[in-house]
């Protein structure tokens, strides 16, 4: 989808992750762009990410395992976070459209893996827009599953979210701020 020039953010190629924006780039993902001003909150949704999380029980090389897996296959990360929770460690790898059914199929093979599908919001980087953007959702009985803080720069935070319903999630905002 192509917005008109009047929607078109100007700061996108400065400021947005690296990242983030060499995948929309080079049209790696089928995603939407929306961009607002209202009640001082400014934000864009993108969607859809692709994501595979491994949550696996911790163990040594683990994250070893899954990038040989990936490069052994010709599969390129296109990000990468790791995390442990108690004995539990979850790899959650972002993907290029081209390798994510490749990919799925090799982890499911290995691993508990979970797919997931998530919103990036830009939010103003100041006390209490977070707290708007999340009520907005609740008031909707929306449930953030999780969120990622993937970027902080030049007053805006990027935020990765992931919940029960991403679609409706997207769509409830963009109904919230008048975006078609």
């Amino acid at each position: 989808m192509i917005l008109p020039p009047t929607h078109q953010p100007k700061f996108f190629s400065h400021h947005f992750h690296q990242v983030i924006f060499s995948i929309l780039k080079l049209n790696h993902f089928p995603c939407y762009i929306y961009t607002r001003n209202y009640l001082k909150i400014r934000f864009i949704i993108i969607f859809v990410m692709r994501e595979l999380k491994i949550i696996e029980h911790y163990r040594p090389f683990l994250l070893l395992e899954v990038a040989s897996a990936m490069a052994d296959n010709n599969i390129n990360i296109a990000s990468i976070r790791t995390y442990n929770v108690g004995e539990v460690m979850i790899i959650s790898l972002l993907l290029e459209d081209k390798d994510f059914d490749k990919a799925k199929e090799i982890a499911n093979t290995r691993w508990n893996v979970v797919q997931s599908d998530s919103i990036i919001v830009e939010l103003d980087d100041r006390p209490g827009q977070l707290a708007k953007m999340v009520r907005m959702l609740v008031d909707n009985n929306i449930e953030i599953r999780s969120s990622n803080v993937i970027d902080r720069v030049g007053g805006k935070t990027y935020l990765m979210v992931d919940t029960n319903d991403n679609q409706r999630a997207s769509k409830i905002l963009r109904e919230e701020f008048n975006i078609s």
